[in-house]
């Protein structure tokens, strides 16, 4: 794909090259959930423990408000926007479980981006995982640190294959409890764009794509230029 800025100067070719770097790079995971936020209920995902919006052990509800699953927890609202839905957590008291699943085919020669939010009902700490066909990724631990406000946690990887991606509550107690929000799953885009003089039309540049990452990629140029289209 070729787009044509005029330019009186090369130097200005440089500066709008720098501005649209910045903007393209602004998306670096190409993320493929469409309900990591999960605003579309219980769709897209499994989990080892049951399905239950009763203040219970070892179960999880969907809603927009710890106070939901259990009415003595804190009042907190989801990450996406205050208004929206997360997945509470009452964690298991017994031992390791697979609190979210994603069936997806991952492959040891492909590098992978993994970020999610999480917010601790209590001030306890523990640790959550990351694992693969049901194998914990190595390095991939994540301790929840203290107190009713989301943080987020990201892990990039390779060199393990599975045909699922987990969180995993690494061991089981009575306090771990907790919300998950805003997951995001994929594999990098490496953005990047090069460009030549245009010999056919006087002072013009060619600007041509070289970003790397999972097919299909789209792409937009923006040369801040008054003169040109929108998103050109």
């Amino acid at each position: 794909m070729k787009n044509y800025l005029r330019s009186k100067s090369l130097p200005l070719a440089v500066v709008l090259l720098l501005s649209a770097w910045q903007s393209f790079a602004q998306a670096p995971c190409c993320n493929i959930l469409t309900n990591g936020d999960f605003e579309l209920g219980g769709t897209e995902f499994t989990s080892g423990l049951p399905l239950n919006c009763a203040c219970a052990a070892s179960s999880y509800c969907i809603g927009n408000n710890f106070q939901v699953k259990c009415s003595g927890w804190p009042n907190l609202a989801d990450h996406t926007s205050g208004g929206g839905k997360f997945l509470l957590v009452d964690g298991s008291s017994s031992g390791p479980v697979d609190i979210w699943q994603y069936a997806t085919q991952i492959n040891a020669n492909t590098s992978y981006c993994f970020c999610f939010w999480v917010a601790n009902v209590y001030s306890n700490t523990f640790d959550l995982a990351l694992t693969v066909g049901g194998v914990q990724v190595p390095g991939a631990v994540f301790t929840v640190q203290g107190g009713a406000a989301w943080s987020q946690y990201c892990f990039n990887f390779s060199g393990v294959s599975g045909n699922s991606i987990a969180i995993r509550q690494v061991t089981g107690g009575g306090f771990r409890d907790f919300g998950l929000d805003d997951i995001e799953f994929g594999a990098p885009i490496t953005p990047n764009f090069g460009f030549s003089p245009d010999a056919t039309c006087g002072m013009n540049l060619s600007f041509f794509n070289q970003s790397t990452g999972p097919a299909p990629l789209t792409y937009q140029w923006n040369f801040n230029d008054p003169n040109s289209p929108a998103n050109t």
